[in-house]
């Protein structure tokens, strides 16, 4: 099964959220175009077996809903290869009101397989209210994503801020540049965190 896209992306962690505030006056100044698509908030509720066997075969699952839209997606768990990210997604629409995933089709009988004779449950889940810019500098073509983010697991919350560049046209080097022009000009700072590894970490499911 082909992935539905492949994503690069790089992470600049907020330890300051107030540095989001200060972002849309730094793209006026350092892109060539950029465009406010407003906030979108986003719920993502991530599924494992009991014995974590998506994780351990490379893959964190989720179902998406983005206001009228539900996705299910599995996504591949690759390490940064100096701060930028290259991971595979394999995405299917759901019912809108589904509560949990329905494994039908393509997707799911990849699911199904990976998950073996267990059965998926809800191990974490994540609310973001996301403010999405499209933007253009010196050729390079990216979606930043300003995240403010609480992770939710056993009755446990924690909450985050960090950038989001999810590169459209150009090259790693390029995301890389951009990325680190950006930490010049606002608190922010290169990371390998991602959202999936800290609902792990609350859910205490992370390995040691």
């Amino acid at each position: 099964m082909k992935p539905t896209h492949v994503e690069m992306e790089m992470k600049l962690i907020a330890p300051d959220p107030g540095a989001l505030h200060r972002l849309p006056a730094v793209l006026r100044a350092i892109c060539d175009r950029h465009r406010d698509a407003g906030v979108v908030p986003i719920l993502d509720i991530y599924y494992d077996t009991s014995r974590l066997r998506l994780r351990a075969a490379g893959y964190a699952c989720r179902l998406r809903r983005e206001g009228k839209k539900t996705l299910l997606c599995i996504k591949s768990l690759k390490r940064p290869q100096r701060g930028v990210s290259v991971r595979e997604e394999f995405e299917q629409r759901q019912s809108p009101t589904a509560r949990r995933p329905r494994l039908v089709g393509r997707l799911g009988a990849k699911i199904a397989a990976l998950a073996g004779a267990e059965s998926l449950r809800e191990i974490f889940r994540i609310r973001n209210r996301r403010r999405v810019y499209y933007t253009r500098a010196n050729g390079l073509t990216l979606i930043v994503c300003a995240d403010r983010f609480c992770v939710t697991a056993n009755g446990r919350r924690r909450r985050f801020a960090e950038v989001e560049l999810e590169l459209v046209a150009g090259t790693a080097r390029d995301l890389r540049r951009f990325g680190h022009l950006l930490a010049q000009r606002l608190p922010l700072r290169s990371g390998t965190r991602s959202k999936y590894r800290e609902g792990l970490k609350l859910a205490r499911l992370q390995r040691p």
